[in-house]
């Protein structure tokens, strides 16, 4: 088989499917099928092509026909069957990556999904039978039983994730599995991660029929899991599940589920979630540790494992940190972080990063996605030798299950004799152990909490794992339920729309929180006003200025979004339309000098200068020599041809904190007045700020038509650069 071949062939049938162009489609497989010799395949593809052929030939005859379309869509989905079997054909072949490596070695060691069920409920069995009682000598005992157990896992996991389409009767030893009392509830866990990357990696209708029926499941980690890989799964083959003939029904049978619904709201608000955590960790490692460590009253080895709001706690008390401002930015930062950890925000992301790059343990797939219990053969003699008070923190949900093994490893690379000073020392600072919970959770909110545990083991498998880049990251993908066919009877009612456009309107994802305004059909006033503030926090002013415009409609007199939308058409340079806004506003508010500055900025934009200046004077009279202000006279005043006037304010201006533009305005006020060196020496001022050595030919180019006014010429600007930069 040649692989430069195979790619593109591959690559434009499945375009062909995904357009629904099935004669090109069948021509593809066709084709696939020769190049790597399969002539079963290319069986198949012939009955499917002969079959297409005689309906289409029946078509031309103009005779009705109710099943065309059935047939029509029946013969897709074959053809992406055959599709994907020609893909795993031709890779299992060649490809180097971790998928068919595995495949491979499943295939060599002649493991089957029986013989995979019945290696876990042997290591089940003999655990069963162990002593209940912990103690060194079970300990002892459960050792190897425990890697027993963490191998059947592991050909457990690998079988299922690189397994061909299932038939039936491999459902059924699925269920087995899944049903089986000798089997742990973390091995069922681990099993429908497998179940979730297999469907990741190719649609099988068997499988996701089997993930639908443990949405159900009454063990919280196996249910929460199935609800996350049904969702992920349904974002990446929702054209497939449409086309299957049995699937789209028994979605509708969940739509009907009040439970459900508000479930599959929740896991995409959680999904939405995740957009966030690559934003913390770029403040956690751009912004908040470095300030932390380049200010010396920060200790950097407060940020231990301790949650954020701890830290706070304990470093509250001090009063020098109060009247540092450098330690208050810190501890603002740090405020914000820990609303964002109490939300549910992932904030340890980066943490552990190194370490999962580090250990041998995930280099094996399956450890990536295993539930935290404290007994892999890793880890589990270290854990018996640590401090008490760092046991709790694996019972928390402080961190996932894969950050857990991560810290569970570094533990236990530690010598004994420095986990033994650990544990000294947390002692005589009277920590023993975690603060309990006052209130064991709700049912919903310990799923909740493992949907969300479980995102974020998936995140990291998908951005650290050595092999990340040989897998599709559905987080980098459209992680909208509503934008599927599937799930948007779902979520298509307005509180649904609402409640997530909220979520992400308050987590500043504004591109999504306009996505799901966009779909309610009675937006309120707020929803309107949200909507011209996400646009305008875009830069999208027209879009905003429409936004805003809507919400007047319904209250006209609101100052709030008055104000906006007149910030928005200046900045859209919109000038009669933010007048409007700041003279409506100047009525409801005649005391708020800010409207009345705005009114006048707006005026000298529209060329209307003594109406400017009275306003931007008033604003000077009761609130003095406010910088902006000032400048805004002082341009308002060249504008209207009072240079000598404009000169007054701006020597205010050069008098106090002066920027590049007041010294370049100042310099224009001084040239139209004849004053040279003084122009000159302002010029020269501006530069400086600039941190420029020569005036740029096109210094003068943004002014060129204000100074045409006054007579100056494209010659003149040549004179005064040279004298500039050429010195005596």
């Amino acid at each position: 088989m040649k692989e430069e071949t195979f790619a593109p062939l591959l690559r434009t049938t499945r375009e062909a499917l995904d357009q629904s162009r099935l004669a090109d489609a069948v021509d593809g497989l066709k084709a696939l099928a020769d190049t790597i010799a399969d002539w079963d395949l290319r069986a198949a593809v012939d009955s499917m092509a002969e079959a297409y052929t005689m309906m289409l030939r029946y078509f031309r005859t103009g005779a009705p026909d109710t099943s065309r379309r059935t047939m029509f869509r029946s013969f897709l989905n074959q053809g992406y069957t055959l599709c994907d079997r020609a893909e795993r054909e031709g890779l299992t072949r060649t490809s180097a990556d971790l998928y068919y490596s595995t495949l491979r070695t499943v295939q060599t060691m002649g493991m089957t999904l029986t013989k995979a069920v019945s290696y876990l409920e042997e290591a089940g069995r003999q655990l069963s039978a162990l002593p209940q009682t912990p103690d060194s000598t079970s300990d002892t005992l459960r050792t190897p039983i425990d890697r027993q157990r963490a191998e059947a896992g592991r050909r457990m996991f690998d079988v299922i994730w690189t397994s061909a389409p299932w038939t039936l009767a491999d459902a059924e030893t699925a269920r087995s599995l899944t049903a089986s009392p000798l089997v742990p509830e973390a091995d069922v866990a681990l099993f429908v991660s497998a179940l979730t990357m297999a469907l990741l990696h190719q649609f099988d209708a068997v499988k996701f029929d089997l993930l639908l029926d443990l949405l159900a499941d009454s063990r919280p980690s196996v249910s929460s899991r199935a609800w996350v890989g049904f969702g992920l799964a349904t974002l990446r083959h929702d054209r497939r599940i449409r086309l299957n003939p049995s699937l789209p029904s028994r979605l509708e049978l969940l739509a009907d589920d009040a439970n459900a619904v508000a479930t599959l709201r929740n896991l995409q608000i959680q999904l939405l979630a995740t957009l966030e955590t690559q934003e913390i960790e770029k403040q956690l490692h751009e912004d908040i540790i470095p300030t932390m460590l380049r200010n010396p009253k920060f200790q950097p080895s407060k940020l231990g494992l301790e949650t954020i709001d701890e830290m706070l706690r304990g470093n509250d008390p001090n009063p020098e940190w109060r009247e540092n401002e450098a330690v208050k930015r810190i501890e603002d930062k740090l405020k914000r972080l820990a609303e964002m950890q109490a939300a549910g925000a992932d904030v340890y992301m980066g943490t552990f990063a190194a370490m999962k790059q580090q250990f041998p343990f995930f280099g094996v797939m399956s450890n990536w996605f295993l539930a935290f219990d404290g007994h892999h053969p890793d880890i589990s003699a270290s854990l018996r030798e640590i401090p008490r008070f760092m046991r709790s923190l694996f019972t928390s949900d402080l961190l996932c299950d894969s950050d857990k093994h991560s810290f569970a490893l570094m533990l236990s690379s530690i010598p004994a004799p420095q986990r033994r000073l650990m544990e000294q020392q947390f002692e005589a600072m009277g920590i023993n152990d975690l603060p309990p919970t006052d209130v064991a959770p709700s049912t919903s909110v310990d799923d909740e909490r493992q949907r969300r545990v479980y995102l974020q083991d998936l995140y990291r498998f998908f951005r650290l794992s050595r092999h990340h880049r040989q897998f599709a990251n559905p987080f980098e993908g459209n992680l909208v339920f509503a934008d599927t066919v599937s799930l948007a009877p779902m979520l298509s009612d307005d509180e649904s729309m609402l409640q997530i456009a909220e979520f992400a309107f308050r987590h500043k994802l504004y591109a999504k929180a306009l996505h799901f305004y966009g779909k309610l059909t009675t937006p309120s006033v707020d929803v309107f006003q949200k909507t011209g503030y996400c646009y305008q926090a875009s830069g999208q002013y027209d879009a905003a200025c429409n936004a805003y415009a809507k919400a007047l409609l319904v209250d006209d007199g609101n100052a709030w979004t008055l104000r906006h939308m007149g910030q928005c058409a200046l900045l859209g340079g919109h000038f009669d339309r933010a007048l409007d806004c700041w003279m409506r506003l100047s009525i409801l508010l005649p005391d708020d000098l800010q409207v009345e500055r705005r009114l006048g900025e707006t005026l000298v934009h529209l060329g209307r200068y003594d109406e400017a200046f009275k306003h931007l004077y008033k604003v000077d009279y009761l609130a003095p020599d406010q910088p902006r202000t000032l400048r805004a006279l002082a341009w308002c005043s060249f504008m209207a041809q009072k240079p000598e006037q404009a000169e007054r304010f701006y020597a205010k201006l050069l008098a106090a904190h002066p920027t590049a533009d007041d010294y370049m305005n100042a310099g224009h006020t001084a040239w139209v007045t004849g004053n040279i060196p003084t122009a000159i020496e302002r010029y020269r001022a501006c530069l400086k700020i600039q941190e420029v050595d020569h005036m740029p030919d096109d210094f003068f180019n943004t002014d060129a038509d204000v100074l045409a006014a006054y007579g100056l010429m494209p010659d003149d600007f040549r004179i005064l650069i040279d004298a500039v930069n050429r010195a005596e």
